[in-house]
């Protein structure tokens, strides 16, 4: 489909942006009903190196960590629904034995 909208009431995609933002849904009828799940998502949009013009995105800056030798955080983003309950941080220090 074309990245403007039909209407005001459909969306118009911005060729410019690098994430998109939506809602991801699964109902529990096959006709329409309240959704059984539900929750926020995003597409991220990334360059491509085509070797002339654009450079490709550079996901980590430096050298990767050797395998087993990655730290960091894992935090839970709340969600703003009813059934979000959930919260905290959980710290990941690996220390695993090198790659066979």
């Amino acid at each position: 489909r074309p990245l403007m909208g039909t209407t005001p009431e459909h969306f118009t995609f911005d060729p410019k942006a690098a994430r998109l933002s939506f809602i991801n849904a699964i109902g529990n009828t096959p006709t329409l009903s309240y959704h059984k799940a539900k929750g926020p998502n995003s597409f991220l949009f990334l360059p491509v190196s085509t070797g002339k013009h654009v450079a490709g995105a550079c996901i980590c800056a430096g050298v990767p960590a050797p395998f087993g030798q990655t730290k960091g955080t894992l935090q839970y983003t709340p969600t703003a629904q009813a059934e979000d309950v959930g919260s905290g941080t959980v710290n990941f220090n690996n220390d695993c034995q090198p790659q066979p």
